[in-house]
């Protein structure tokens, strides 16, 4: 039974986003809480299966939220569809993005659901040696979005010029009075929009060609991949 949290239409200030918050590849009707997948030694991502995980969904508390995540700009840029940009700053450091969700709703597992749900796939768990593996902890969708970008970040990406085709219908930018570049994509419909995972990693490596013990654990830095 969904959880719904209701509150004020008022915007807050941006809040920064506890570390370890990602992106999507694309905006997404997929890959919910439970999905897993890995990163193998070339950085690409394969989803590898999807654990059925009891999860409680609610709306936020404002109809719009405000947020800072630490995120890659090559990947920010793939996101919004702009495929030659994010293949070519994929390398880059993660940087401070600021964005707004409209209509936020929140997806996500207590911790006993979770660990109810991930007993018996890290039992029979096959591990491949140099991949990392993660399971959606969390998860956020919207159905519009607003990206607030310096001067540079936006250069970075290639420029308003490129945008239009990207954004489709309902999308556009237009300069704030702060001087930032407001960059408004409206989804067709509600999709997820960013994930917070764990790593699913050895706790000690197997005896004898068996498989290694595993457990999971919280991450905090910003993941990179390319999709496989």
């Amino acid at each position: 039974m969904p959880i719904s949290l209701f509150g004020c239409d008022k915007l807050e200030p941006a809040v920064v986003l506890e570390a370890g918050w990602q992106l999507y590849t694309r905006p997404t009707t997929l890959e919910p809480v439970g999905t897993i997948f890995r990163i193998d030694e070339k950085g690409r991502r394969f989803i590898v299966d999807k654990v059925p995980v009891e999860t409680r969904e609610g709306t936020e508390a404002a109809a719009k939220v405000q947020q800072r995540l630490q995120a890659n700009i090559g990947f920010f840029a793939r996101f919004l569809g702009l495929e030659s940009f994010g293949r070519k700053l994929s390398a880059q450091s993660p940087e401070a993005l600021e964005f707004e969700i409209v209509s936020p709703f929140r997806q996500f597992a207590f911790d006993a659901a979770m660990e109810k749900a991930m007993a018996p796939v890290l039992e029979r768990f096959e591990y491949r040696a140099g991949n990392r593996y993660y399971v959606v902890r969390e998860a956020r969708s919207a159905t519009a979005m607003t990206y607030r970008l310096t001067q540079a970040q936006l250069s970075e990406i290639g420029g308003a010029a490129w945008l239009p085709v990207a954004l489709g219908a309902g999308g556009g930018v237009t300069k704030g009075q702060d001087g930032r570049y407001e960059i408004t994509q409206v989804f067709p419909q509600r999709v997820r929009v960013m994930f917070l995972a764990e790593e699913i990693a050895p706790l000690k490596p197997g005896l004898a060609g068996r498989c290694p013990v595993l457990w999971r654990r919280p991450v905090r830095e910003t993941l990179v991949w390319s999709e496989g």
